[in-house]
């Protein structure tokens, strides 16, 4: 069976070696051509850019196949075209370099023809190395000054924009690979990312930034489909971090008013850029050995890579448009102040409508009036004339024929008109009253979905932060030496921005105290029966008009007899007080107040948890704590979803309206007036609800 297993092994290798053998075979042709090209046009950059993808193919495949001479010749290669196309004046140079390299890589093919393996050309790599940094260092100076005047302060604000999505997408795919190691998925998406972060660091000519990019995904493309060691993962991470400082960096430079010089003039110092300290025994990674700064493109000469990446950060900025967050608040309180107005439109069409209901009545009354009045008149004209003419005349005399009745008649039926006519004008009101209602039902379905728009602009994902938040752990777990899992819950849920951004300072000063003072060191926890790794969980959810975010962690908890101990010696509590377990950790709320046994730069100062709880009572919140010796601790910090509008129960007392904000109320009970009579009594008992005693009150007494 051992025989079996290496005939096969040695199968599939000669398989690779075959297809490999192939492949190389056209790219040398192509090649060949690609070097023709480039005597016959040395100024067009075509035939460059053609031959460094056809070098970065053979790069791979030689990698994939296991033979690292032709590989390692295509990558010295590769990298010592940069400086050429980006304007270095080294083309002779590196014109003879590719002849010999074109000859070096015919011999090593023609070996592996011959079924034997290819000997490394050390000389030629050696000799591409010197070219490209000669080119570099003559390169350096005169870029950076151009560079000064080269960069478009648009496409920098594009660019760091993009850098802060892309940065946050390649934490959650480093921390997702961290968590399956050996899918390759992860290291390719994390390569995408890196590419598209190169492209546009050298698009806004931030040549140090690109270089870096370009140095972390080599080393990406080097681990292949393998899952990366210890120490792999130690050099991902600082090139991670490397980044990571390098972009802050550069927005910080941005953002001080310095503008892109400022930017600039941090790119040549990379020193700064990748601040954590390597052991005294660990060499340099190759691929930054081998990575020095290469030039940004000149804007004449970009290759076909630089100009798709240019299409595309112009295909981005066509799909979004940058909004002030002041004129998004402004717009969010006129569309509030719109729907006050239409409110009180909709109050006053109403009583308009009461107006007219009373109108019609009096309309009624009128007519009814009338009738009488013809009545009475006529009886009375009927009476004089009898006592005038005698009993019997009105049998052959018509009274309509008088002048005076025939006046006081006109008047009456002029008057009967004229009150249908006030019903008819009462009866056109009544059906614009209805048209304006109809309106106004319409105004307030578009109001409403104006200002759950407005709203929506006003709405992040919590997921913004959560590669910040990863960060912090990562860096506190490895400086305290402790193992922890970070899981985030329910990230793709939406916060209002200005609660998240408030938010940042309370939930990392949480977290550090969860790392520093609840999770213990791996020893103890393995002690304690715990697993070697400690966890803590953020989870984000709603309840009605709340966001609810949980911080959970499966550490040693909050020792309430400690706490306790530390209120009475500082005056905050007398020893024959009795209080509940919740009550006693509201204590660690208070200013100054820390039961660390020593300080560090992490935590124990007696400062940061009063801020926190006075921070997120500021934003309308509320903190709670719920702790278990040696199982671990759970902070709940309950925050409105916004505090843009007020979600409110409307009441009313006399004729005056209130609106009460439901994040205020625990509640909504009905009681019947019997006991209310009962309850509002002097001596009247207090009144029970989900556990808690209330005392009822009179709103209208109260106000």
């Amino acid at each position: 069976a051992p025989d079996l297993s290496e005939t096969l092994t040695q199968a599939s290798d000669d398989d690779l070696i075959g297809i490999f053998l192939d492949e190389g075979l056209e790219i040398y042709d192509a090649i060949s051509e690609c070097l023709d090209q480039w005597r016959d046009e040395p100024e067009e950059l075509t035939g460059l850019t053609q031959l460094q993808q056809e070098l970065h193919t053979l790069k791979g495949g030689a990698r994939l196949s296991d033979v690292d001479p032709i590989a390692n010749l295509a990558e010295a290669w590769s990298d010592a075209l940069d400086p050429l196309i980006s304007g270095s004046n080294n083309q002779k140079t590196l014109l003879k370099l590719s002849d010999r390299a074109l000859g070096s890589l015919k011999t090593m093919l023609n070996s592996l023809e011959q079924g034997s393996k290819p000997e490394p050309d050390a000389d030629l790599i050696e000799d591409f190395r010197v070219a490209h940094e000669v080119a570099a260092e003559k390169t350096a100076a005169p870029r950076e000054e151009s560079q000064q005047e080269a960069i478009d302060p648009e496409v920098l604000e594009i660019f760091l924009e993009e850098a802060g999505e892309i940065m946050d997408q390649l934490e959650q795919l480093l921390d997702d690979w961290r968590k399956e190691p050996a899918n390759h998925t992860f290291n390719q998406e994390a390569q995408r990312a890196l590419h598209t972060l190169k492209g546009g660091a050298r698009l806004s000519q931030l040549t140090q930034l690109g270089d870096r990019a370009h140095a972390f995904e080599t080393r990406l493309i080097d681990l292949g489909g393998n899952a990366p060691d210890e120490s792999q993962w130690q050099a991902i991470t600082e090139d991670h971090d490397a980044i990571i400082s390098l972009v802050a960096e550069i927005r910080k430079g941005y953002e001080s008013g310095m503008g892109v010089s400022s930017a600039k003039a941090e790119q040549p110092a990379p020193a700064p850029a990748a601040p954590k300290p390597k052991k005294p025994e660990e060499p340099t990674p190759p691929a930054q050995a081998e990575k020095p700064v290469a030039p940004a493109p000149k804007p004449g000469k970009s290759p076909a890579k630089v100009r798709k990446q240019a299409a595309e950060a112009q295909r981005a900025a066509q799909e979004t448009i940058r909004v002030s967050a002041p004129l998004l608040d402004e717009l969010v309180n006129l569309a509030g102040e719109t729907s006050i107005t239409r409110g009180r439109l909709e109050q006053q069409t109403s009583d308009f409508g009461h107006t007219l209901d009373e109108m019609a009545a009096t309309i009624e009354r009128l007519r009814e009036q009338l009738r009488r009045m013809e009545i009475e008149t006529e009886a009375q004209i009927l009476f004089s004339a009898e006592k005038e003419h005698g009993p019997d005349y009105g049998d052959d005399f018509d009274p309509l024929e008088m002048d005076r009745y025939s006046s006081i008649q006109q008047l009456s039926r002029a008057l009967t008109e004229s009150s249908s006519d006030l019903a008819d004008l009462r009866e056109t009101l009544s059906d614009r009253v209805r048209d304006t209602e109809t309106l106004l039902v319409q105004q307030s379905r578009i109001n409403t979905e104006l200002q759950e728009g407005l709203m929506k602009t006003r709405m992040i994902p919590f997921a913004s932060m959560v590669p910040r938040l990863r960060r912090i752990v990562r860096q506190i777990s490895g400086e305290l030496g402790k193992k922890v899992d970070f899981d985030v819950r329910n990230a793709e849920g939406e916060m209002d921005r200005n609660i998240l951004e408030r938010m940042i300072a309370p939930l990392e000063h949480m977290l550090r105290n969860a790392l520093d003072h609840g999770i213990e060191s791996p020893a103890d926890r393995k002690q304690a029966g715990k697993p070697e790794t400690g966890e803590v969980t953020l989870s984000l959810t709603r309840e009605g008009g709340d966001v609810v975010l949980r911080m959970i962690d499966d550490g040693a908890g909050i020792p309430s007899s400690v706490i306790r101990d530390k209120a009475i010696r500082q005056g905050m509590l007398r020893e024959d007080e009795d209080l509940s377990e919740r009550e006693i950790l509201q204590f660690i709320l208070q200013p100054g107040f820390s039961t660390a046994q020593q300080v560090t730069q992490i935590s124990g100062r007696g400062v940061g948890m009063d801020v926190v709880a006075s921070e997120i009572k500021q934003l309308g919140g509320s903190l709670d704590i719920d702790s278990a010796v040696g199982r671990g601790t759970t902070f709940t910090v309950r925050l409105p979803f916004t505090v843009s509008v007020n979600r409110a129960l409307m009441v009313s007392t006399g004729e005056d309206f209130y609106a009460i904000p439901l994040n205020t109320i625990e509640g909504i009970v009905r009681v019947s007036t019997y006991e209310l009579e009962e309850y509002y009594k002097p001596d009247a008992p207090m009144y029970e609800y989900a556990g808690q005693e209330y005392r009822l009150q009179y709103l209208g007494s109260l106000l």
